[in-house]
């Protein structure tokens, strides 16, 4: 268990529930004396709560899917009078809806499900862990502050407090895991629903392996009528797409570590992409269709994935809204963003996130620079775009590898402040294993030694 979770439950015995009932005030139990931090210990410990209630939720909505997958396993052993494989699903069910371990008995069609499961619940235990080291690391922050504060207005012994609170969350800062080493599995899946040629309707979870596209996979369909069939895609980790495009029509196309080479994807108006964990290898995202809405018409989302050589072929406000965190790019020509009314407010839009990524030896356009925020730029080429229209002041931190050239904008209202990367606080982009090759990448486990 989780220490900090573990304190934060025997602090919600007492002091969390007074406070609620308005008995005392937020310091630690009613007729203790208080501590300068038990307000920002209050906030940090309610951080740690919601971090693991959502976890807790996405763990049974997981389990949920999980349980219905192996359902049709059943119907279909059920119908085809399989009594013995029929009995083993139905045992595996109801595992999983007790939320117990699934080390029952394996049948034919379970072991890619339970994979799956794995690989998803392994993100889910990551992103707590992640979301716990992030508020205890700002706790942190919060209580040196308030010990320098307290030491300079001579408050001592309220500041020597302080120091014994920051030793006793350091013993017991939770740890953030390393990204796990993925394998793309390169044997060639038969009979791929991306490569039939028919539109993909329903939810299709991939076989870990290599799908090979015929010329533009489909997935969801819309008549005239709006009459539309949604098709949602599952990429599991393993999976390799490769040589050609998927039109996301109508549904989502869902991927984790999977491996996408030479593919092209384009989203429309009705269609979604995530993608945590990916290689983009000389792959790129466009707007498909021809829907349009005023603004973010389609959306993307990226979360720690590495794209080499491509990104969008061109990203315009009024077309695509793209989220981009925890990224890491190689030799990309980035062109310029092409915003649709305001630059500074779209720039700002939570649809133009640029986040904690790392670019290096890429093309930077004055409209990816201003939308940044927390970048490293390592041998990155800065071009000025004197397109941009600014009526004020727009402020971004450029963190710079030594060698590299400061940014100069073309308009004096994009204020640039350029700092070393070594001053930055704790690394950028990916933190996958992987390998950047001859312009082609490569999970670090499918390289020959």
């Amino acid at each position: 268990m989780n220490q900090p979770l573990h304190l934060f439950r025997k602090f919600l015995s007492a002091s969390t529930l007074a406070v609620v009932f308005g008995m005392c005030q937020p310091a630690l139990v009613c007729g203790q004396e208080s501590n300068p931090f038990d307000e920002a210990r209050v906030q940090y410990e309610a951080k740690l709560a919601a971090s693991e209630t959502a976890s807790k939720g996405e763990k049974e909505a997981l389990s949920k899917q999980y349980a219905d997958a192996v359902e049709k396993l059943q119907e279909k052993y059920l119908a085809a009078g399989d009594l013995e494989n029929t009995l083993k699903a139905k045992a595996e069910v109801e595992t999983a809806q007790k939320g117990l371990p699934l080390d029952g008995p394996v049948f034919p069609g379970l072991e890619p499900l339970r994979k799956v499961f794995a690989d998803n619940s392994r993100k889910i235990n990551q992103s707590e862990q992640s979301a716990n080291a992030g508020a205890t690391k700002q706790y942190l922050t919060d209580l040196e502050a308030l010990k320098k504060e307290l030491t300079t207005g001579g408050d001592i012994p309220s500041a020597v407090k302080t120091a014994a609170e920051i030793e006793r969350v350091q013993a017991e800062m939770p740890s953030v895991p390393e990204s796990p080493g993925y394998e793309t599995n390169t044997e060639t899946v038969k009979d791929s629903p991306l490569s039939s040629g028919v539109p993909i309707t329903g939810d299709v979870t991939l076989i870990p392996g290599r799908h090979q596209l015929a010329n533009r996979a489909t997935l969801g369909t819309r008549n005239r009528t709006e009459d539309r069939k949604k098709g949602n895609v599952t990429s599991p980790p393993g999976a390799l797409i490769e040589e050609g495009s998927i039109f996301i029509n109508v549904g989502k196309l869902e991927a984790t570590g999977t491996h996408f080479r030479d593919v092209k994807l384009g989203p429309d108006f009705y269609g979604r992409l995530f993608a945590t964990d990916c290689l983009f290898d000389q792959s790129s995202i466009y707007k498909a269709g021809s829907l349009y809405i005023a603004l973010f018409s389609t959306k993307a989302e990226f979360k720690n994935c590495v794209f080499g050589k491509f990104f969008c072929e061109a990203w315009k406000t009024k077309q695509l809204g793209i989220k981009i965190v925890d990224c890491t790019f190689h030799d990309v020509e980035f062109t310029p963003i092409e915003f649709q009314n305001s630059a500074y407010d779209e720039a700002l839009h939570d649809w133009v996130t640029i986040e904690n990524c790392h670019f290096i030896n890429c093309h930077i356009p004055d409209s990816w620079l201003m939308s940044s925020t927390n970048c490293v730029f390592e041998r990155c080429k800065f071009e000025p775009d004197r397109a941009i229209e600014l009526d004020k002041p727009l402020e971004v931190t450029a963190y710079l590898v030594a060698g590299g050239n400061p940014p100069a904008p073309a308009n004096p209202n994009i204020k640039v402040k350029s700092i070393p990367a070594d001053k930055r606080e704790g690394p950028a982009g990916s933190t996958l294993n992987y390998e950047y090759r001859a312009t082609r990448l490569a999970f670090v486990k499918e390289l020959e030694e």
